[in-house]
């Protein structure tokens, strides 16, 4: 890792053209835009994204170790070995590669709460197409859980620059 990952970096570029394939150009563009023109809204939004769990690459390098095969690692039971672990971490993020995948994911987090939220609103009105209820189902969410969705976004979140902010840290389970 530390002597043959120089590239991996520039390699990783293509992660955008995932995001655009799976969200299209008008959620990469709302993504740029929230972050250039309300700096701290995007920032809140990130934290959504990480309080949900997607972001955590920064500090655990867990994709760029999964995709090299080191995962899970064994135990560092050496100095030597602890220090080689250091070492690998601390390349991770001087090659970018660890920061890259945590600002990538932390956009795909943005926009796919976006898009639960859009579509749980939509799908409550009974406005959600077909194709559209078909993704959420296979996400795990039926229509129920849309309207609750719907309901908890409408009482704590807000929308800036065409972006649903869920404000989840305020959202109270429901009584089920």
């Amino acid at each position: 890792n530390l002597i043959a990952l120089g590239g991996a970096t520039v390699a990783s570029v293509s992660d955008i053209g995932r995001f655009i394939s799976v969200n299209g150009f008008k959620g990469l563009f709302q993504n740029i835009r929230l972050a250039l023109k309300d700096w701290d809204y995007y920032k809140m939004a990130a934290q959504e994204a990480k309080l949900a769990g997607t972001a955590l690459d920064m500090v655990l390098q867990s994709r760029a170790m999964a995709m090299f095969g080191l995962e899970p690692l064994a135990p560092r039971f050496t100095k030597l070995e602890a220090g080689v672990g250091h070492l690998t971490n601390g390349f991770f993020i001087a090659n970018l590669l660890s920061p890259w995948n945590a600002l990538i994911k932390q956009a795909t987090g943005i926009q796919v709460s976006n898009n639960i939220i859009k579509d749980s609103i939509a799908w409550s009105a009974g406005k959600l197409s077909k194709k559209r209820q078909e993704r959420m189902l296979a996400s795990g969410l039926d229509q129920n859980d849309a309207k609750q969705i719907a309901n908890l976004y409408a009482a704590h979140g807000e929308k800036v620059r065409g972006v649903f902010l869920p404000n989840t840290q305020n959202w109270k389970a429901p009584v089920k």
